[in-house]
């Protein structure tokens, strides 16, 4: 495997050493070994069958790892539950969005907020002061990000009524309203017409450059990748194959080959 050195400052947040992930016989993901580091945005990328997906259900809990380990910090993630990883900020969006059909724009976008909820049902049968006060903060935060994802005209409409490029903003929206430590996207431009597509990128670019927030991006759109992520890994065939710069990466013989079929003589 091909490694590219990068001065990256911070201590690691998230290790994954020696993660296989087997279906049966199948080899989804073979001795994977990478590191997340704090606030920097990570490209993952490969081609069809590479093992991505794969990855993100393991970085999420869907998945249990067949061999290997993760750790956040000091602390063992490998095995633990999806509500696990979720208490501890690490959030995933789909390439197909998961949503309520039957529940406004607003409603969806609150699911996110639940991981925060610490008023007992006393509290919130009752709507004691600090449930009251807790709720406007939720709704407040939900409103701004609602506003900043283009979705400030649509948050009483139903999700059911919605385009899909549409409700794939009301996934992200949901999932910055959980505030993640770690963000998981796949795909998150797929599917949008172009005019979408360019404002959702200008949004992640502003996040990205805020510095506040992990996130891996499992995406086929290379330049999306060079202009949102520093930093890249490239599956193939469930190995990783190379990491470090992105555009070094990207510019890799190996990488050529695995991802676009390009020999170099």
């Amino acid at each position: 495997m091909k490694t590219i050195e990068m001065p990256l400052d911070g201590d690691v947040t998230l290790n994954l050493d020696n993660l296989s992930v087997s279906f049966g016989g199948l080899m989804a993901l073979n001795d994977v070994t990478m590191s997340l580091k704090p606030n920097v945005w990570n490209g993952l990328i490969g081609p069809n069958g590479a093992g991505k997906t794969t990855l993100l259900n393991v970085l999420s809990g869907f998945l249990v790892p067949t061999g290997g380990s993760i750790h956040l910090g000091d602390e063992n993630m490998t095995g633990q539950s999806t509500q696990d990883w979720v208490r501890r900020g690490i959030l995933r969006g789909f390439q197909m969005p998961r949503l309520l059909e039957g529940e406004t724009v607003f409603v969806n976008i609150m699911l996110g907020r639940h991981r925060f909820l610490s008023s007992g049902l006393g509290a919130q049968i009752l709507r004691l002061p600090q449930y009251m006060a807790a709720e406007k903060r939720d709704r407040d935060v939900c409103m701004e990000i609602a506003e900043r994802l283009l979705l400030g005209d649509v948050v009483g409409e139903l999700v059911s009524n919605l385009t899909f490029g549409t409700r794939r903003l009301v996934e992200i929206a949901r999932l910055l309203a959980a505030e993640p430590k770690i963000a998981l996207f796949d795909e998150p431009a797929a599917g949008m017409d172009p005019d979408l597509r360019h404002e959702l990128v200008s949004i992640l670019a502003e996040i990205q450059s805020a510095g506040k927030i992990t996130a891996v991006l499992v995406e086929h759109d290379v330049d999306l990748v060079r202009r949102l992520c520093p930093v890249s890994h490239v599956l193939d065939a469930g190995r990783l194959i190379a990491h470090g710069a992105t555009d070094e990466v990207l510019g890799l013989q190996q990488v050529q080959q695995a991802y676009f079929g390009v020999d170099h003589d």
